[in-house]
């Protein structure tokens, strides 16, 4: 007996000798395997480390990028301004040159002043080179700056923050000395403008030295070229720069995207290690739980051996009682086995499922790229946007440059009006005076016929004494009727000259209308009185001498034949100047039709004015809208205002409701509550969501009259713009063909000038040659002949006197045109005064409100942010709590079942451990008393062997026979109640496993429900946030184009105000009246829309208020569920402990013998079924432990069959 139980013992020391190796070599496993774990944790934390610095470094790299580009923008500007005021002074030179070529005849000379010229003209070409330096450096500046990029993008991990720091402070002070150049050069250019200015006035004396200034002005020409050359080579330098710096972008861009993908496969690998590092841990900790379970049990084994040697019948008692709970246990052991296969198979569907769910999140990542790439787009075309409004501001700037100019050169019309204004006053007066001339002439003209009548009585006396000398003449006549012909001949080239002459004063009286110089003509005019009064003179000293006269007519005839030839030339000469006066009423004649031609064009221009003042009105209105929405925009701005204070209140009331959330989550028993209120909040959600259909329709609507009404804002400014333009070139057309018509009126006078010296000279001949001949012609003139004159000469001054009243009644007429004129053109110039103020104003008024737009603007965004976050949680909370509301009463329920179930097998273990503690007790004291007693036996044998030793041996041998038989009987009784106890025990045990596998299964099936639950209700979720992302864009949409609206609006109402000021008093009266009407509509249509705007605003806070509140309440209930899933995860890891320890005990019980031949051949099957089949979930070494247990292989067998295990395992991971 002592012997065998020796050797049992024996075994079960090299059995847990064994069992320490193994636990051991897994301790040492686990440690190396916690080691290398640790290590990765390390390297992954420091990889993360690395992955955040590097995205810190890519931020500064990209705000530095942005910089450089707003720098480079900065800079782009800034050359695009000297590129202007190169223009400028390009055409200013030219203005130059044009001035000059106009003043040419009338410059002097002046070498000093145009030394001055030429020494400022070099200072400006100083300044342009020094401006091309400065764009030089800059240029240097930039590619510096780009080579420091350069360099801090290969050095991001060490210099970032010192290049960053230097590049910025590099930047500010490059922009500073352009900004102080840039002001330095418009006030140097300011000043060197009213220099300009100054000198253009006296350069008109410069005449002499126009040759060089030309050459001159030709190399300024090919310098001013060599500038364009180099600015367009400059130019496109920064082009080519910009493109590097869009590539670098680029692909900073794609190198980011790659850091990004491998950050996140690294943070996917952290969450993945982090998961074996927790399971390991956990693992590790019940390692260490089994290794002081087992080193309890080899402690109370060794106990039980030390006893065993003592109190053998105990034993005997103990192994029936053993085999019974082996029954149990076995029974249970099958149970188990049967729970564990139906796990692992529901595993399997486990992993499938999420491989699945791995699946659909790929493709809600691909989707989400997606999203980033239209994100992108969107970028890329607010960029554009950009652009052209950048590109919209130049213009305007250039087109407000044009008006400068435009108002620079109205300015000088103003200032040559004026003058010819002043030169009409002077022809008026002078006009006049020529009047009072003519009266004067008419007197003297009837003081001429009294005086002719009286000389017709002379001339009758006269007539009676000659026929009494006609007697005497009878014989002379002969003589004198050849002299008589001659004097017809000379009467006849004298009646020519005064018609020349008469021609001529009334050409200059034509010519007094558009002359300047009036004083040369009024000396004429003198002169010619003083000529007729001597001529009178004559004729009356003609008439006295004529009788004394006729004697010595005989004697000069000789000296008459040789001053007709001289009178022959003159007449040659007489008919060369009416030539040149047929020329000049040619010229005249072209004057008068381009003064009909510009009568034409002003009434085109005053019919164009008519037209644009039909459309300024619709203008008005426009410009009274704007100001309607420019109200609307400001009571919108308070509306807003309102509606953030009330966001933050909500927000408030939101955390208030979250608190109260929470209280709620301690109180998960009153569910009853909790329901009605989910019931509530889903009611709220339906409401929320008929809302945002009635406001997206609503929107859609709205968006479609703003796109009608901007549309046809920008045709009427179109229109405008395009009449604006028409005018501006047909002021331009009329200016020229003024000046045109100026130029030729000068050349005219000029030659007119020239031809009335050249007719003073010959009528000064005439006068000599006539004075010559008076004597001659006194002598030989008859009474008749004078009479003729006479009639004549009345003649002749009644036709100057009707050439004169009609020459005057033109020039009144074109005096009166000249002056409508005038005052037309006044008109259009203080109109177009008042509408370069009014834009000057507009645009003033402009600049303030895209600053109230741009700050407008940053807060829309800002709140647009806000909202759309809001709206994505709200959405995301509604469909949590929905998801959480659905499951928190099974979850409820099934976890009170549990709890019940656990606390039944917890009421069970105890039990066991108490019975358990019994037992010990017990065999310890009955270890303690039977070694007592066989003390006391070993005693009293000692004796009676002393004593019987007298005996006889027969006896003795009889008694041992006897005693060896007893020991034999017992012997085979002892096997037979060890078996029967293992036997009970194994069938408690198994039916402990099959309880313990209902569970699991139970548990399980849950879990399914809940994974597939959570994974229709993410997709719900992902559905209902694309879907909030649509109207979130749509909604962005809307507010863009209301805010092109506002602004379209507020520049219309700033036109409609320039345009209202330029109207007369009756204009505004009558359009007043339409006006009226017209601001009462739009303010009404105003009003409504802003009361249906905020309507909607304050259905939109509401509906922002509500998700706020649902969304604190599905937080809580989403912390809940996560505490609700820990739980499960608990009592996952129960299963497996509790599997594992009865894998555990199946292994303890490898040596036992008493088990029967059904019990294990079934249970092997099922392990075999198992691990054929590879439904243990990874537990497939747990398999081999047991079938090396059941099977009875040594221990060497079973550590070669884990080693190959393993490898397999191994293989296969790697396959995967």
């Amino acid at each position: 007996m002592l012997g065998q139980m020796k050797e049992q013992l024996l075994v079960k020391d090299n059995a847990i000798k064994a069992f320490e190796q193994k636990l051991s070599k897994g301790l040492k496993d686990s440690e190396h395997k916690l080691d290398e774990l640790r290590q990765q944790n390390v390297q992954l934390n420091e990889m993360l480390q690395r992955y955040q610095q590097n995205e810190v470094s890519l931020a500064e790299i990209d705000n530095e990028l942005n910089r450089t580009k707003n720098e480079n923008d900065i800079l782009k500007i800034a050359t695009a301004e000297n590129e202007r005021k190169l223009h400028e002074l390009e055409e200013e030179v030219r203005s130059q040159k044009e001035q000059l070529e106009r003043h040419q005849k009338e410059r002097a000379a002046e070498d000093d002043r145009w030394k001055l010229m030429s020494a400022r003209e070099d200072e400006l070409t100083k300044l342009w080179q020094e401006v091309q330096a400065d764009n030089k450096v800059q240029r240097q500046i930039v590619k510096r700056l780009e080579s420091e990029l350069k360099i801090s993008n290969e050095r991001n991990q060490n210099n970032e923050s010192e290049t960053i720091s230097a590049l910025k402070t590099e930047l500010q002070k490059a922009n500073e000395e352009l900004e102080e150049k840039v002001k330095t050069l418009k006030d140097q250019l300011a000043n060197k403008e009213k220099e300009l200015k100054s000198s253009a006035n006296k350069l008109a004396k410069q005449k002499k030295q126009f040759e060089n200034q030309q050459s001159r002005i030709r190399d300024q020409s090919v310098e001013i070229e060599m500038l364009r050359t180099e600015l367009n080579k400059h130019e496109q330098h920064l082009t080519n720069l910009q493109n590097e710096s869009q590539a670098r972008e680029h692909e900073s861009e794609a190198e980011k995207t790659k850091l990004k993908a491998q950050v996140q496969s690294i943070l996917q690998d952290i969450t993945q290690i982090q998961d074996e590092m927790r399971i390991v841990k956990e693992s590790h900790d019940e390692l260490e739980v089994e290794k002081l379970k087992l080193e309890q049990r080899i402690e109370n084994m060794q106990r039980e051996a030390q006893d065993t040697s003592d109190d053998t019948q105990h034993w005997r008692d103990q192994l029936v009682d053993t085999e019974n709970k082996l029954r149990l246990v076995e029974l249970k052991l099958q149970k188990v086995e049967t729970e564990n296969s139906q796990l692992a198979e529901r595993n399997c569907l486990l992993e499938e499922q999420n491989n699945r769910f791995e699946k659909q999140l790929a493709e809600r990542e691909r989707q989400k790229d997606t999203e980033e790439a239209n994100a992108n787009d969107l970028r890329l075309q607010l960029d554009s946007n950009e652009m052209t409004l950048r590109k919209l501001n130049e213009k305007m700037s250039e087109i407000l440059d044009e008006n400068s100019r435009l108002h620079n050169t109205q300015e000088l019309m103003d200032h040559d009006y004026r003058s010819l204004q002043d030169k009409n006053i002077e022809l008026e007066k002078e006009k006049l005076m020529a009047e009072e001339f003519q009266i004067d002439l008419q007197e003297e003209l009837e003081q001429l016929r009294e005086h002719k009548l009286v000389l017709e009585n002379k001339l009758r006396e006269t007539v009676e004494q000659l026929q009494q000398t006609e007697e005497q003449c009878a014989e002379q006549k002969k003589n004198t009727e050849a002299i008589e012909k001659e004097l017809k001949e000379m009467i006849i080239a004298r009646e020519r000259l005064e018609n020349q002459n008469q021609i001529m004063s009334a050409e200059l009286n034509e010519l007094r209308a558009v002359q300047s110089d009036d004083e040369k003509l009024h000396n004429l005019m003198c002169e010619q009185k003083r000529r007729i009064e001597d001529l009178e003179h004559e004729l009356i000293d003609r008439e006295k001498s004529a009788k004394a006269n006729i004697e010595i007519v005989d004697k000069e005839n000789k000296h008459l034949n040789e001053k007709l030839g001289t009178l022959e030339a003159s007449r040659e000469e007489l008919e060369v100047t009416k030539k040149e006066i047929l020329l000049l009423k040619s010229q005249n004649e072209e004057l008068n039709r381009d003064l009909c031609i510009l009568n034409k064009e002003l009434k085109q221009s005053r019919y164009d004015n008519q037209e644009l003042e039909r459309q300024l009105t619709p203008l008005k209105t426009l410009e009274q809208e704007k100001e309607i929405s420019e109200k609307e925009h400001t009571t919108l701005r308070d509306e807003i205002n309102k509606l953030k204070e009330e966001s933050k209140m909500h927000i408030e009331e939101a955390q208030k409701k979250a608190l109260e959330v929470t209280e709620i989550r301690h109180q998960l028993h009153n569910s009853s509550e909790i329901n009605e209120k989910l019931e509530n909040t889903e009611l709220e959600l339906e409401k929320m969501r008929e809302l945002e259909k009635k406001l997206r329709a609503n929107a859609a609507n709205d968006a479609e009259l703003a796109n009608q009404k901007i549309h046809e804002l920008e045709e009427q400014l179109h229109t405008a713009k395009s009449d604006i333009e028409r005018l501006h070139e047909s002021n331009d057309s009329i200016q020229v063909e003024m000046d045109k018509i100026q130029n030729k009126n000068e050349l005219q006078v000029q030659s007119l000038e020239v031809k009335i010296q050249q007719l003073k000279e010959h009528n000064e001949k005439l006068q000599q040659q006539f004075a010559s001949q008076k004597v001659d012609g006194e002598k030989l003139a008859n009474f008749e002949q004078m009479q003729i004159e006479n009639e004549y000469l009345n003649k002749h001054v009644k036709q100057l006197e009707t050439e004169l009243t009609a020459q005057r009644t033109e020039a009144s007429s074109q005096l009166q045109e000249v002056q409508d004129l005038r005052e037309k053109l006044k008109s259009l110039q203080c109109e177009l005064y008042v509408l370069r103020e009014n834009a000057e104003k507009h645009d003033a008024q402009l600049a303030e409100k895209q600053k109230e737009i741009d700050t407008a603007e940053n807060e829309r965004t800002q709140l647009r942010e806000m909202l759309t976050n809001e709206h994505a949680e709200l959405e995301r909370q509604i469909v949590h709590t929905k998801y959480i509301t659905e499951q928190n009463d099974a979850i409820q329920s099934d976890l009170l079942h549990k709890q019940h179930q656990l606390t039944e097998v917890e009421q069970q273990l105890h039990d066991m451990k108490a019975e358990f503690e019994a037992v010990n007790s017990t065999h310890v004291t009955d270890v303690v008393v039977k070694t007592k007693e066989i003390d006391s036996l070993r005693s009293e044998l000692q004796q009676i062997t002393v004593e019987l030793n007298a005996k006889a041996q027969l006896q003795e041998e009889l008694d041992a026979l006897r005693v060896e038989l007893a020991e034999y009987n017992q012997l085979k009784e002892l096997p037979l109640s060890q078996a029967t106890v293992e036997n009970g025990q194994k069938l408690i045990l198994a039916s402990d496993a099959e309880n313990l596998r209902r569970i699991n299964e139970a548990l399980q099936r849950e879990l399914e429900d809940l994974k597939h639950k959570s994974t229709s209700e993410i997709t719900e979720l992902q559905q209902e946030i694309e879907d909030m992302q649509s109207n979130a864009r749509h909604m962005t949409e809307k507010l863009a184009e209301v805010e092109k609206l506002h602004s379209a609006l507020t520049t219309q109402q700033v036109f409609s105000n320039a345009t209202a000021d330029q109207e007369s008093l009756q204009d505004t009266r009558e359009i007043a009246t339409g006006g009226g009407i017209s601001k009462l509509k739009t303010e009404e249509l105003l009003q409504q829309e802003k009361a249906e705007l905020a309507t909607k605003l304050r259905e939109i806070m509401n509906e922002v208020r509500d998700v706020s509140e649902r969304n604190l309440f599905l937080e809580q209930q989403c912390e809940n569920y996560l505490i609700l899933e820990q739980s499960n995860e608990r009592l996952k890891l129960q299963n497996a402990k509790l599997s594992r320890q009865l894998d555990e005990t199946l292994v303890s019980m490898q040596h036992n013998e008493g088990i029967t031949a059904n019990t294990e051949f079934e249970y092997l099957k099922n392990i075999m079924f198992q691990y054929l089949t590879g439904s243990a979930n990874g537990n497939n070494e747990t398999l081999v432990k047991v079938i090396s247990a059941v099977l009875k292989f040594s221990p060497q067998q079973t550590q070669v069959a884990l080693e190959k295990e393993h490898q397999r395992r191994s293989l296969i991971n790697k396959i995967l």
